[in-house]
């Protein structure tokens, strides 16, 4: 433990850096009493290793995770620290920011210049900080019911986000389809199609590397990497599918909230971990049976994406929206005009990807 955790340069991170030091050591003393639930990883380029205090979070965080690489004996590229307070003896303490450093997502604007990331959720009770010269993480919530059945379709994605930040990935608020020959991301705000599209395809040559988030090297070459193995689907959605439907059983999520479903749990090798990014589609929605895709420009390709992303990805947003302009000017740029006909997506894909 000594010489995980130094004090960061500069007053703004001491206090943060504190914190996180107290915590950790509550986290290496239960470790000696056998108390840690340890699993590791691979997502996209990165070995990480989730550590769970107790059980009361590991059935609520893992299952997106399920349909990734699970190692054994492999080194980790960062750790991630997971505890809910209620259900163990954990002590947090006082929170080391005032509510004036907290920004409109939650994120501690003063920490931008320091290697430390964090950021306080009061409505779901929930901080996440980030040590990104230690590579290590800490995710705190006060009670697993304070977890909402839509964060578990991308658990700890502000820390995924803040670990990715000096590297050439980026995760996106994006859909993406492909075969390890290459495939597209599908760009679009809530309720553009990114849903409908990926179930559209469920069961035909492509294969989902994400509902909701994925990750995005920007290259050269580009890159997809599925985080996620999940979707949300709202009822109107999932009667469009009524075989898929029968098939996934039970959703998790009350009647207000979408319905979660776990797609590894019905047919894994619907699922690829990464893909070769060829284009780039904007969705939307046309009032027309037929489905076609359509060029569009680099612009409108980013304003698909670049808004929902930094709006849901707290801090770093300016090199976040630099990176998904250079995606987007680097890369073909289309629009997926998704018709009635559901049955005709797969094939407009497929048929574009052959042709590309």
């Amino acid at each position: 433990m000594n010489g995980l955790i130094r004090a960061s340069e500069g007053e703004a991170a001491a206090p943060v850096t504190a914190f996180l030091g107290r915590a950790l050591a509550q986290f290496e003393s239960a470790a000696g009493k056998s108390h840690l639930v340890c699993f590791t990883y691979r997502l996209g380029p990165w070995n990480i290793e989730l550590r769970h205090l107790g059980p009361g979070l590991e059935d609520l965080i893992s299952p997106a995770f399920a349909h990734l690489p699970l190692l054994t004996g492999e080194r980790a590229d960062l750790i991630v620290y997971c505890c809910d307070v209620e259900s163990t003896d954990f002590d947090p303490g006082r929170m080391p920011w005032r509510r004036d450093d907290i920004g409109p997502q939650g994120d501690i604007g003063h920490l931008a210049a320091t290697d430390l990331r964090a950021s306080w959720d009061p409505e779901g009770r929930t901080v996440q900080i980030l040590d990104r010269a230690r590579a290590v993480g800490l995710f705190l919530i006060e009670s697993r019911r304070h977890l909402r059945s839509w964060e578990r379709s991308f658990p700890l994605r502000h820390i995924l986000h803040w670990w990715a930040g000096p590297a050439s990935g980026q995760l996106m608020h994006a859909g993406a389809l492909g075969t390890p020959d290459g495939g597209v991301l599908l760009l679009g705000a809530g309720g553009a199609g990114k849903s409908t599209t990926t179930l559209s395809c469920f069961g035909s040559a492509l294969r989902i590397a994400g509902d909701d988030f994925v990750l995005v090297d920007s290259g050269p070459p580009a890159t997809v990497y599925s985080l996620y193995g999940a979707t949300k689907l709202a009822g109107t959605t999932l009667a469009r599918f009524p075989a898929l439907a029968a098939r996934l059983g039970h959703p998790h999520g009350s009647v207000e909230e979408k319905s979660l479903f776990f797609l590894d749990r019905i047919d894994r090798n619907a699922l690829i971990e990464s893909f070769p990014l060829k284009a780039l589609l904007a969705l939307e929605f046309v009032d027309d049976c037929d489905t076609e895709i359509v060029p569009t420009s680099a612009a409108a390709a980013l304003q698909a994406c670049a808004p929902n992303t930094m709006f849901l990805l707290p801090g770093d947003r300016e090199l976040a929206f630099r990176k998904i302009a250079r995606l987007t000017r680097s890369l073909p740029c289309y629009r997926l005009k998704l018709g009635r006909d559901l049955s005709q997506i797969p094939r407009r894909i497929v048929d574009f990807l052959d042709r590309h």
